[in-house]
C-alpha cells in the first residue's frame, strides 16, 4: 500500500492497532478473550506513551510461559476466529516492531523481523477483509485517509486510540 510511505511510524501502528479493534468483538466468548484484549490494549499505551519495553510486548505475543497470542491462536479451531487472532498477531508484531525501533534496539526476536515487510501488511489485510465484513475495504480506505492527513511522515504527533475510534465510527 503506496499510502503508509506518506503516514508517520506511529500512524502505521494506530492503522493496525484500530482496524483490529473492529474485528476483536468477534472473540468475545472465547477463554482467551481477556488475554487478547489486554495484549492490543498494552500495544495502544505503547503507542500513545511509550512507557512499555519491547520486550514485554513481545512477551505478550510469545514466551515460555505458553500465554502469548501466538500459542492462544494455536488452540482456535474456528476458521472465522483464527483469521481475527491473525489480525491481532499482526498488529501486534507491527506495534512491537515499532517498539523496538523507537529504543533503537538493533536485536530483533525473530518473529518481529517481519514488522516492517510488505508479506505481513498483506498477510494482516487479507485476515482483515476475511473477518471484517461487508464494509471492511471503506474502512481501510477511510482510515488511511485519515492518518495520511492528519499524521503524514514528517509527524512528531501519535495518533491516540480514542482519536483512532472516532474516525472509525464516523
Amino acid at each position: 500500500m503506496d499510502q503508509f510511505k506518506y503516514m508517520s511510524k506511529d500512524a502505521k501502528v494506530a492503522y493496525f492497532l484500530g482496524l483490529t479493534e473492529i474485528v476483536i468483538p468477534q472473540l468475545s466468548k472465547s477463554p482467551h478473550y481477556a488475554a487478547a484484549r489486554t495484549a492490543l490494549s498494552r500495544c495502544w499505551e505503547w503507542l500513545e506513551h511509550k512507557r512499555i519495553e519491547a520486550f514485554d510486548l513481545y512477551s505478550d505475543l510469545e514466551n515460555m510461559e505458553y500465554t502469548g497470542i501466538i500459542t492462544l491462536l494455536q488452540s482456535e479451531v474456528d476458521d472465522d476466529k483464527l483469521t481475527v487472532w491473525f489480525c491481532i498477531a499482526d498488529a501486534m508484531i507491527i506495534a512491537i516492531y515499532g517498539a523496538y525501533g523507537h529504543q533503537n534496539n538493533p536485536y530483533l526476536p525473530q518473529t518481529i523481523e517481519s514488522g516492517d515487510s510488505e508479506e505481513t501488511f498483506e498477510e494482516f489485510h487479507a485476515s482483515y477483509l476475511a473477518c471484517a465484513g461487508q464494509d471492511a475495504e471503506n474502512t481501510q480506505t477511510h482510515l488511511l485517509s485519515y492518518l495520511t492527513d492528519h499524521f503524514p511522515i514528517w509527524s512528531t504527533e501519535t495518533p491516540t486510540r480514542t482519536e483512532i475510534m472516532r474516525c472509525l465510527v464516523e
